[in-house]
C-alpha cells in the first residue's frame, strides 16, 4: 500500500517506510496537482505551461517530460533494490497524464474529500453516531493546510478550498456535541476552528453556548468579549444582533437550548399536502391548456400552408 500525505509537507511512504527520491519541490507539486486532479486527463501542454511558465514551450515540454520519469521511477523504484515494484500510478500518453484509481494508493486529502462529500448536506444535529466518527477521523487526517511548501495559484486555490470544508466539518461537530451534550468536545472543535479564522462569528457564538452549557458562564462572557475585540479590531464592526442576544441571555442566566432534531415533517399533515396538491392540479391545468394551444396553432399553420400553395 502506497501512503501519500498532502497535507502539511508532501510524504509518500510505502508500508510505513519513506520513498526516497521524492525531495524536489517540483516533482511533490507535479504529483499533487495530478492526484487533486485525478479524475480528468490532463493535457500536457496545459501542465508544461503550469510547472515552466517562463520556460519556452519546448524547453518546457522537456522539463515535463524528466519531470514524469523521476516520478514513474520514484513510485515503482522508492524502496531501493531488492523490494517488489509497486503497481503503475501513472497513465501517460502523448497527450495526456492521469493518475490512476489503484487500490493499493492510499491519499489523506481525498479520504477527507470523500468524508466531506458525505456529509456535506447533512446538518450537524442530524448526524448519526458513524457519520459523527468519520467527520472526527478526517478533521484528524488535517494535520496542516495543503503542500504547506507551494505558494503557486493552483495550489493556494485547493489550499483555500480544502480549509473551508475542514471548518464546514469542524461546525458540523461543534452542533453535533452540542446535542449529544458532550460541551467540552464541542468547546474543543469551536477553538480549532478560530485557530483558522479567529473572526468568524458564528463560531464565536456557538462558542458562548457551549461554554455555558458546560457551567462556565464566566467563559462565555469572556468569548463574546473576545468576539467583540475581534470583530472590531479586524472588520471594523460589531457583533449581529444574534450574538448580543446570546450574550444578553447568558448574562441573565436564561440561556437554553434546544437538544431535539427538528421534527421531520409528518405525512399526514395536510398542512403541507393540501398546498401541493392545489398547485400540482393547478400544474396540470396549465399543461392541458397549452396543449390545447399548440393544437390550435399547429391547425392554423397548416392551414396557411394551404393557402400559400394555392397562391403560387
Amino acid at each position: 500500500m502506497l501512503n501519500v500525505c498532502l497535507f502539511g509537507k508532501l510524504s509518500v511512504c510505502r508500508d510505513a517506510k519513506p520513498l526516497a527520491s521524492f525531495e524536489a519541490g517540483k516533482l511533490q507539486e507535479l504529483f499533487g496537482y495530478l492526484l487533486l486532479h485525478r479524475h480528468a486527463p490532463q493535457p500536457r501542454e496545459t501542465l508544461a505551461e503550469l510547472f515552466w511558465p517562463a520556460q519556452p514551450a519546448a524547453h518546457a515540454r522537456k522539463h515535463l517530460r524528466q519531470a514524469l520519469w523521476h516520478l514513474q521511477s520514484s513510485l515503482r523504484h522508492g524502496l531501493g533494490a531488492g523490494q517488489p515494484e509497486l503497481p503503475e500510478f501513472l497513465e501517460v500518453d502523448a497527450d495526456w497524464v492521469q493518475i490512476t484509481r489503484a487500490s493499493d494508493l492510499w491519499v489523506d486529502a481525498l479520504a477527507f474529500e470523500e468524508v466531506f462529500s458525505q456529509v456535506r448536506d447533512v446538518a450537524g444535529n442530524l448526524l448519526s453516531p458513524a457519520q459523527a466518527a468519520s467527520i472526527k477521523q478526517a478533521v484528524e487526517w488535517y494535520q496542516d493546510d495543503l503542500l504547506i511548501n507551494c505558494y503557486e495559484d493552483w495550489c493556494l486555490f485547493e489550499r483555500e478550498r480544502l480549509r473551508h470544508n475542514l471548518l464546514t466539518m469542524l461546525d458540523k461537530l461543534m452542533v453535533y456535541c452540542g446535542q449529544a451534550r458532550r460541551f467540552e468536545e464541542g468547546i474543543t472543535y469551536g477553538e480549532r476552528i478560530l485557530t483558522c479564522d479567529q473572526a468568524r462569528e458564528h463560531t464565536h457564538r456557538e462558542l458562548m453556548r457551549l461554554h455555558y452549557l458546560a457551567g462556565d458562564r464566566t467563559a462565555a462572557l469572556r468569548q463574546y468579549r473576545h468576539c467583540e475585540q475581534i470583530l472590531w479590531t479586524e472588520l471594523g464592526v460589531k457583533p449581529a444582533r444574534h450574538t448580543s442576544q446570546v450574550y444578553e441571555q447568558v448574562c441573565a442566566d436564561c440561556l437554553e437550548i434546544a437538544t431535539t432534531p427538528p421534527k421531520p415533517a409528518n405525512a399526514n399533515d395536510t398542512s403541507t399536502t393540501q398546498p401541493m396538491l392545489e398547485l400540482l392540479t393547478h400544474f396540470q391545468g396549465l399543461c392541458q391548456a397549452f396543449a390545447a394551444l399548440n393544437h390550435t396553432l399547429a391547425h392554423e399553420l397548416k392551414e396557411l400552408e394551404i393557402r400559400l400553395r394555392e397562391r403560387h
